[in-house]
C-alpha cells in the first residue's frame, strides 16, 4: 500500500512539472532571429587586422559565387563591397582563384567581378581583376625545390646527430 502511494505521488509530481514546463512562454523563432546583441566588443581591435589581410590577399574564389553560375553569393557581395572600399585610395590587383578549366566561364566571372567592383564605386582604371593564385603569383618551382632540398638535408643532419648522441 505504501509503495502504491509513493507511485501516485511521483506521478502527480511528474505531471505538475510537465504542465508547468509546457505553459511557460518561450520566445518564438521570429523573436529569436530579431534579437541582436549588438556589435561584439571583440571585433573592434581586429577590424584593421582583417582589412590589412584582405587588402594584401585581395583574392576571390569559387566560394564567393553561387555554384555553377556567374552570380555572386552573399559572401561574395559583402567581400567585394569591402574590397572596393579598401582598394579605392590605392588601386591594386584582385585575383580570382578557381579550379575551373572552362575559359569562357572564368572570363564571364572575371567580367562580372569587374562590373561589380565598378558598380561598388571602385576606380577600374586603378584596379585590375585577373585569374591568378591568391596573394600573388607564387614562387618559382626551382626556388621551391631548393627550399625543399635544404629542408630535407637539415632533417637528415638532425637524424644523424640524434643517432650519434645515442651512440655516445
Amino acid at each position: 500500500m505504501l509503495k502504491r502511494r509513493w507511485m501516485s505521488v511521483e506521478s502527480l509530481l511528474a505531471m505538475t512539472f510537465v504542465v508547468c514546463g509546457c505553459s511557460s512562454t518561450a520566445p518564438n523563432d521570429a523573436e529569436m532571429l530579431m534579437a541582436n546583441p549588438g556589435p561584439s566588443t571583440y571585433d573592434d581591435p581586429f577590424v584593421y587586422m582583417k582589412d590589412n589581410a584582405m587588402r594584401h590577399q585581395a583574392s576571390i574564389s569559387d566560394l564567393h559565387f553561387v555554384p555553377n553560375t556567374t552570380e555572386l553569393n552573399g559572401l561574395g557581395v559583402a567581400y567585394l563591397d569591402r574590397l572596393a572600399k579598401l582598394h579605392a585610395p590605392y588601386g591594386g590587383t584582385v585575383r580570382y582563384a578557381t579550379d575551373s578549366t572552362d575559359e569562357t566561364f572564368v572570363a564571364t566571372r572575371l567580367a562580372h567581378l569587374t562590373d561589380y567592383l565598378e558598380a561598388a564605386g571602385a576606380d577600374m582604371n586603378r584596379i585590375t581583376v585577373v585569374a591568378a593564385m591568391p596573394g600573388g603569383r607564387g614562387m618559382r618551382a626551382d626556388r621551391a625545390l631548393t627550399i625543399l632540398a635544404a629542408r630535407t638535408e637539415d632533417e637528415n643532419l638532425a637524424k644523424r646527430m640524434q643517432v650519434s648522441q645515442i651512440d655516445q
